[in-house]
């Protein structure tokens, strides 16, 4: 079964023009199979090797990228099954390379961004990772069952709790989710997080979650508190 969704995005990075309808045709076992621009051309999302790199991280990038692998780390330690996983909000796709070389089967993943999902794209086999632009609080278009659903730094406590919602939406019997925040101890501070640990533990328990909220280790070149909320075996 086809899934097909299109997304309005106004840009000019991705095919040299102003707003364009970006379609994706997710099919099962497959992942993206095509993109199409308003002007009906169609763009083939070529595979290419999955641990590919994309050059010119920044220091942000970097420490994304490292509380990325070590959510997939605690994990497999907690137990993790390998056959079916969905990374919400994948940026980089650090996630998913650990995933993979961890042995995980299959693992499909939404971004709301177009660029990140067209890069990953490239470097991706599209026979065991599926790509979808898609907003981290609306995951009605996921079928699982997956074995784990995981989102790292990509969820905004403070000013979208219902994502959380969206992500527990999407576990079933068996399944397990691990989502990680960032503990923001100005406010003010720009980019996803949460404002302190009882407010992620308030959110977490009107969404239906039942683990406890924990402090991930990080390096501690990290310069801040990653928090996580799990759901319990």
């Amino acid at each position: 079964m086809k899934t097909t969704s299109l997304y309005q995005a106004e840009t000019s990075s991705l095919m040299g023009v102003g707003p364009y309808l970006l379609a994706t045709e997710v099919v099962p076992g497959v992942g993206v199979s095509r993109r199409e621009a308003s002007d009906g051309d169609t763009a083939p999302i070529r595979p290419v090797d999955r641990r590919g790199i994309i050059g010119g991280m920044t220091a942000q990038q970097d420490w994304s990228d490292t509380v990325a692998r070590q959510l997939v780390t605690t994990a497999l330690d907690e137990g993790a099954a390998l056959l079916r996983w969905l990374d919400v909000g994948f940026g980089s796709g650090a996630a998913i390379d650990a995933a993979l070389e961890a042995g995980v089967e299959r693992i499909d993943g939404v971004d709301p961004d177009p660029e990140k999902v067209r890069a990953a794209g490239e470097r991706f086999d599209r026979t065991v990772v599926g790509l979808r632009i898609g907003a981290v609080a609306d995951l009605g278009g996921y079928v699982g069952p997956y074995d784990v659903v995981l989102s790292s730094l990509a969820v905004d406590v403070t000013a979208e709790p219902s994502a959380l919602q969206s992500v527990h939406d999407v576990i079933s019997y068996g399944s397990r989710a691990w989502v990680a925040v960032r503990e923001r101890t100005d406010k003010e501070q720009a980019g996803p997080g949460v404002a302190s640990r009882d407010e992620l533990a308030e959110a977490a328990a009107a969404a239906g979650w039942t683990g406890e909220v924990t402090e991930l280790d990080v390096p501690d070149d990290v310069p801040f508190t990653v928090l996580v909320v799990s759901t319990e075996p």
